[in-house]
């Protein structure tokens, strides 16, 4: 059993708010069509042996040797399409983008039973907010049993937008994103904004917005920090034979998702490994 006060500390992830508009269906195309969620949306045979219709000749389409069909086709979607990085004046980084805004054509938070619905995820990705993992009932080597983990004995600690540069980041994309989606031509299929609101707009209600729609990204990262917890070689500091190759070593978040930066470290380990046998 190692003792050591960092693990644990620097728990770091982007956190999301959310903005969504109903559209018109032209823009979207029914990308929701065939999806799990829309089954709400039909409430007799009918609908549903029309549904079944449509979405069989997608897969088709799909299927299709003709590129031009799979591209039209609802299947050929991932559903995250439309994309960017921006920079806030509210940074911590002077090089590297702070916000990520993420277009999907549906309604990923299952607010409404609607077809035609936007959703704009609008992350900070690069958080001054700093949380931690604790564990609870460990305070001598032979309290073993409780090493196991679960929610008994694990408290998490996110801390989420407790910094006021990442509540301002996140008004400022929120704004941000209002503004792209009254441009031409986006602002030529909307139908209105449904949330937050045409009614929310000064600052004070949108930083209220943002405390109370805030949502993890997923991108939780920084416990087993590098320097404090594993060295350069990844190895645990004060153990032998123990490695950390996930996340956890993060110093700090990269600005965007972690999926890729996961990779290299996995790569990197592997090789060291490899090397060192």
């Amino acid at each position: 059993v190692l003792n050591n006060s960092q693990i644990g500390q620097n728990y770091i992830d982007g956190v999301f708010t959310y903005a969504q508009w109903r559209v018109n269906d032209e823009l979207l195309q029914n990308f929701s069509l065939c999806t799990p969620w829309n089954a709400t949306f039909f409430t007799d045979d009918r609908d549903l042996m029309h549904k079944q219709k449509e979405c069989t000749q997608a897969w088709n389409n799909y299927t299709a040797t003709n590129t031009s069909a799979q591209l039209a086709s609802v299947f050929g979607s991932t559903g995250f399409n439309v994309g960017g990085f921006f920079k806030s004046p509210f940074s911590k980084d002077t090089k590297s983008m702070d916000l990520q805004l993420t277009l999907q054509p549906y309604d990923i938070l299952l607010r409404y039973n609607e077809s035609n619905i936007l959703t704009a995820q609008i992350a900070n990705n690069l958080p001054y907010s700093v949380g931690e993992i604790s564990w609870h009932h460990l305070n001598s080597v032979d309290d073993l049993q409780n090493l196991v983990i679960d929610a008994s004995n694990v408290e998490i600690k996110g801390n989420y937008v407790s910094h006021p540069n990442d509540l301002n980041s996140l008004v400022y994309g929120l704004n941000l994103t209002r503004n792209l989606l009254a441009t031409a031509p986006l602002k030529d299929y909307l139908i209105e904004e449904l949330w937050p609101g045409t009614d929310i707009q000064s600052n004070e209600q949108l930083q209220q917005f943002v405390q109370e729609s805030k949502d993890s990204a997923d991108h939780i990262a920084g416990t087993c920090k590098l320097g404090a917890v594993v060295n350069e070689q990844l190895q645990v500091i004060g153990l032998e034979n123990l490695r950390v190759a996930d996340a956890s070593i993060f110093p700090m978040l990269p600005s965007g998702n972690t999926h890729a930066t996961c990779m290299m470290v996995g790569e990197y380990a592997a090789q060291m490994i490899l090397d060192s046998a």
